[in-house]
């Protein structure tokens, strides 16, 4: 295989993956995340990990980048 041949299966690969990513809701998929539920849900789960952070010392304005 070439480096042009291997470059353009590497992009071939990310776009399958960008494809599944946005399939999961997509309005077609029967079984679509619901985006709002799924937001919400994100928003628990980091509240959830910062506290335990937080009660175990570990500073995340210190350590995040971000």
């Amino acid at each position: 295989m070439t480096l042009e041949q291997a470059d353009m299966l590497n992009r071939l690969i990310g776009v399958e993956n960008e494809i599944s990513t946005l399939w999961e809701y997509h309005p077609d998929n029967p079984n679509q995340t619901n985006v709002q539920d799924r937001f919400e849900e994100l928003q628990k789960l980091a509240i959830t990990l910062e506290n335990y952070l937080d009660e175990n010392g570990v500073d995340i304005d210190e350590e995040l980048p971000f």
